[in-house]
């Protein structure tokens, strides 16, 4: 018995890093599946308010096709990688429709906001694409709910970065203060540096995106853009 014990903790010990990550994903499953329970339909109210003591922040959102109202719930967790599981509600019933995590390598747990379009929003998480010394980029996600409750991808592009060697790059979303729910325009501003002594140069390119109904993504369009796919897949890529 005690050579049996012996050979499990020897395996324990050099496998540590990927025995944490499977301990990690079995306790999200877990509380996940908790969460589901204390929400189902046909529980009792208190169940459904006791969830929410589990998490940090909430807040209501159009984030449905159809317009329809979602109560995003929202944990941090930080363990061998850093992340956030968010627990879409039905704004009236208090139901679980459905839920999202999304882990970010290296540092702390990734960011979200609300991009407010003109029948609905779209729920947008900033998270890390790749770092290394001197070195970091980002990529937005956005998200909507489609009709039977589906949380999609419908877009994703690096949104920001920077280099100690090459410079750094920043994204805006020119119509987002007035919403246009079929289109969207992304400005990159990419600033080329040798070192940070070194004069800099600086330009403006836009993306423009157009939702195809048939797929329920954005689209890239080149025709209205004056920069390439590949250019903004290359900005600051390893």
């Amino acid at each position: 018995m005690r050579i049996v014990i012996r050979q499990v903790g020897c395996f324990i010990n050099k496998n540590l890093k990927w025995f944490v990550i499977f301990l990690v994903l079995i306790l999200n499953i877990l509380m996940v599946e908790l969460w589901k329970f204390s929400n189902s339909p046909g529980q009792f109210k208190g169940d459904t308010i006791r969830s929410e003591v589990l998490f940090d922040n909430s807040l209501v959102v159009r984030l449905g096709v159809d317009g329809q109202e979602l109560k995003i719930l929202t944990k941090e967790y930080s363990s061998v990688i850093p992340g956030i599981i968010f627990l879409f509600l039905d704004s009236k019933t208090g139901g679980i429709i459905n839920t999202l995590s999304v882990e970010n390598y290296n540092i702390g747990p990734p960011k979200f906001r609300i991009a407010k379009g003109n029948k609905h929003d779209w729920f947008v998480v900033t998270r890390i694409d790749s770092s290394g010394t001197g070195y970091i980029r980002y990529i937005d996600d956005w998200y909507v709910m489609e009709i039977f409750g589906n949380i999609k991808k419908v877009l994703s592009y690096p949104s920001d970065g920077s280099s100690t060697y090459s410079g750094s790059f920043a994204t805006y979303v020119e119509n987002e203060n007035y919403p246009n729910d079929s289109a969207i325009d992304i400005k990159f501003v990419v600033k080329n540096c040798v070192s940070e002594k070194d004069s800099c140069s600086k330009l403006s390119k836009v993306a423009h995106y157009f939702w195809d109904n048939k797929s329920g993504v954005f689209m890239f369009d080149q025709n209205k853009s004056d920069i390439s796919e590949q250019q903004i897949n290359s900005l600051l890529s390893n």
